[in-house]
């Protein structure tokens, strides 16, 4: 018996079934005779039997009628891959055939090794960024030499060959690539040698080809052309997205699930009278041992060795679940109408997780099949449909046809490397109350007539890509793109530092505050008196809740809301205090002095020539006696600034201000000394900033306990007073202790705030009557300070020629 090659496995050809006809076919027709009479009936009798096999022809071609074979082929001719029904069963049945399509299926595919390479400058963390290579193991040498016969290789050509142009870039800064060979080929013919197709691809053991990663331009890295890469890829992947023959060798058929009025969500009367259902066969190759699918197979996808057919339920049940975020995030009104309803249900439900509209199930779990959200208002239309069915049709190819994630780092078992292709078969109507599938229940929609998939322009411009297109080169999408340059902008960015636009008028460049502290400074004093307050002593008083103290400063107090106070003062600690215990511990450890004994005369050096041009006033005190002079308490803050952060700044100033306090001006201690002469050295007070270049210090100078007396007449317990030595006028670091914590005699501010005004006669109630403010004050040792760095451009300075009239920029 002759081998059929076209045949093979095919439905037999089914016996001749002839149109009736008035005409005989006669085969053979009557030849004369030798002893025939010449006579004019005989001699027609082979002229008849022709004419009246052309009229049965002719009967046989027009079917009987006016319209016959001769009209055209219907689809329902074509047997191969026919959908039909057996009138006697809810089965849908398919004819045996042949077809070509897309093969998906990256699943376990990898005949290749990758390899990635650790160097200075591969991405480790993106390998699809980094450097890589591919290795052939030593076990596909043998199996492609034959030495090996256990394992598939299951070669279809595409991985042997060159599928197109060799390109290589220019160089330099030209984006452009030309139709040649680079430094870095490995596999480089010359003339007609060089063609795809003509030329085969490298097989090495150790390095087939380099990913043109950053780390190829190290010395002794190769790279390949994508040429030589694209061929890798394909066996890597095992020919991912190639075109195979699909065989199906003898009829197949699929349990078709019944009508279930469930399967539509219904609020209405209305129940739909048949469901539209996809019949599809899912695609595996004859170049493949098997297929991984999209379909359960317990917790993995499921893998065929043969064409299978599946079904697209054409309805699921739509259902009240709760997925997703708190559906009161949305809006319940789209541009002024109701979005699902203004119901008491609908009011009181909105915002419940659980009542979210949701579909249900992604599969048919009793019949194994995918099924689509089919609403009640595609049931009753008659807008879109065929054949005089109308509702929701799966879309035949776009349903069920997914590209695998092809990206090197994934492991080969990774779920994303499954793909699938289908071919779509018939639309099965299936009718409520139905107990078969009819053929008429079947609708034919095998796609041997369809438009392609992209318009010319698009397919065109896939081919004039260059370098081409392919998995070496793959197309890059416009999100992609975008998150690229965005990185390498993010990237410049960081790598040149920023130039700011140069102002032309001075503009704040910094400001921040010194803090007094929670123990000595200001805002311990407002959390004293806030406790005071019937409206805050809840909030203040809690000792576990230091967060709504400081809470309760930054709302009333000028403190910055990102601010984490401290207990101690920012101030710096004074240095006749550096080398005592616990120095900066203690209430006064950072009061600075500085004093001049009355009737001492200022000497700085150089006088003579300072006298010629100037009166100071060289001593201090309206008496010329040791028991006046000049005494200034202050603390103070260096603060370092950065200038080279506003290189337009050519010079700056600093405003300070006090916050929340204002300093002591006088001192009310006194002292009844038997010395009648003993006189309090004048106090001065304010705040004063010294600019030191790239740093400069506030300071805030008040009346203090330390500027009263003089060195030559201390008191006992006087910071410069050593008790063991008699009152000799050392001074602070040698003093006694007992100045170093004492609290009355060194209230060197006032803190105030307008909330507590309390009323002269009733101090537990807030007032706004003329008998307020009574007690606003709380006194602390250490202010607090705000300061504003102000910036000059070059171009622009202040006004100091004594000018009366300033004008603003």
């Amino acid at each position: 018996m002759a081998h059929n090659n076209y045949g093979q496995g095919q439905v037999p050809t089914p016996p001749a079934q002839w149109n009736e006809s008035a005409y005989k076919f006669t085969e053979p027709i009557r030849y004369f005779k030798s002893n025939d009479p010449y006579y004019w009936q005989v001699d027609n009798i082979p002229l008849t039997q022709l004419e009246n096999n052309i009229l049965w022809l002719r009967d046989q071609i027009n079917g009987g009628g006016s319209v016959g074979l001769l009209s055209g082929i219907d689809r329902s001719d074509i047997n191969e891959l026919k959908p039909f029904a057996d009138d006697s069963s809810f089965k849908a049945y398919v004819r045996p055939g042949r077809y070509t399509a897309r093969i998906n299926d990256a699943y376990k595919k990898n005949l290749y090794d990758i390899v990635f390479l650790q160097s200075n400058l591969a991405n480790t963390s993106n390998p699809g960024l980094g450097d890589f290579n591919f290795k052939v193991s030593e076990n596909f040498l043998k199996t492609l030499a034959g030495e090996v016969t256990g394992s598939l290789i299951l070669n279809n050509g595409l991985y042997d060959a060159t599928l197109h142009h060799t390109v290589t870039p220019y160089q330099g800064f030209i984006t452009s690539w030309t139709g040649r060979y680079g430094q870095y080929s490995n596999n480089a013919l010359t003339g007609m040698d060089n063609l795809p197709l003509l030329k085969k691809t490298t097989i090495r053991q150790e390095r087939t080809s380099d990913h043109p990663g950053p780390s190829s331009l190290l010395v002794g890295a190769t790279r390949s052309d994508l040429q030589q890469l694209f061929s890798d890829f394909i066996k890597w992947w095992g020919g991912t997205a190639r075109t195979a023959v699909v065989n199906v060798p003898e009829t197949l058929s699929i349990e078709v699930a019944p009508f279930d009025a469930a399967d539509f969500m219904n609020q209405t009367d209305f129940e739909p009278s048949y469901r539209i259902d996809l019949l599809f066969m899912y695609s595996h190759p004859i170049d493949a041992s098997s297929s991984t699918i999209l379909r359960r197979d317990g917790n993995s996808p499921a893998m065929i060795t043969e064409p299978q057919l599946g079904i697209v339920k054409g309805a699921g049940a739509i259902g009240l679940r709760g997925n997703g975020p708190d559906f009161g995030v949305f809006d319940t009104y789209t541009d002024g109408v109701d979005w699902i309803g203004n119901s008491t249900e609908w009011t009181a439900g909105k915002n419940f997780g659980s009542n979210f509209f949701s579909f249900v199930d992604s599969e048919d779990y009793q019949y194994g099949q995918y099924q689509i959200a089919a609403s009640v208002v595609d049931q009753i239309q008659d807008v879109a449909g065929m054949d005089g069915y109308y509702g929701n049709f799966p879309s035949p190819d776009d349903l069920l046809n997914i590209a695998p994630l092809l990206q090197v780092d994934l492991e080969t078992n990774n779920l994303a490397l499954v793909g699938q292709t289908v071919l779509p078969l018939a639309y099965i109507i299936v009718k409520k109350d139905a107990t078969v599938i009819t053929s008429s229940d079947i609708l034919d929609i095998r796609p041997f007539l369809r438009t392609t998939e992209l318009a010319y322009n698009e397919r065109s411009g896939i081919a004039a890509a260059n370098p081409p297109l392919s998995f070496a080169n793959p197309a890059v999408g416009k999100t992609e793109l975008g998150d690229t340059i965005s990185k390498v902008r993010a990237e410049i960015l960081e790598q040149i530092p920023t130039v700011p636009d140069i102002p032309t008028v001075p503009r704040v460049v910094g400001s921040g505050f010194i803090f007094g502290g929670l123990k000595y400074g200001v805002e311990g004093a407002l959390l004293k008196m806030a406790v005071g307050h019937p409206d805050y002593v809840n909030i203040i008083s809690n000792p576990s809740n230091a967060e709504a103290r400081e809470a309760w400063l930054r709302t009333n107090a000028h403190v910055p809301f990102a601010t984490t106070l401290r207990e101690l003062p920012d101030w710096d600690i004074a240095p006749w205090c550096e080398g005592k215990n616990l120095a900066g511990q203690k209430r006064n450890d950072r009061t600075w002095i500085g004093r001049q004994q009355g009737g001492a005369t200022v000497t700085l050096g150089n006088e003579g020539i300072y006298s010629q041009f100037h009166d100071s006033i060289d001593t201090i005190g309206a008496f010329q006696r040791n028991g006046g002079g000049g005494a200034i308490a202050f603390c103070r803050k260096k603060i370092e600034i950065n200038k080279a952060l506003v290189p337009w700044m050519s010079h700056y100033e600093v405003i300070a201000e006090y916050v929340n306090c204002v300093p002591a001006t006088n001192h009310d201690y006194h002292h009844t000394g038997s010395d009648a002469d003993h006189y309090w050295p004048r106090s001065y007070t304010g705040l004063t900033v010294s600019k030191e270049g790239d740093s400069f210090t506030v300071m805030a100078a008040f009346h203090s306990f330390f500027t009263s007396r003089t060195e030559a007449n201390p008191g006992p317990n006087h910071p410069w007073s050593n008790q063991s030595n008699g009152n000799t006028g050392d001074i602070l670091s040698r003093g006694t202790d007992w100045f170093r914590d004492q609290g009355p005699a060194y209230s060197n501010f006032a803190v105030t705030h307008s909330i507590f005004d309390w009323d002269q006669n009733n101090p537990e109630s807030y007032s706004k009557s003329p008998l307020s403010p009574a007690s606003p004050i709380i006194a602390c040792s250490y202010p607090t300070v705000k300061y504003t760095i102000i910036g000059y451009p070059s171009q622009y300075s202040p006004m100091t020629d004594n000018g009366s009239v300033i004008t603003l920029k």
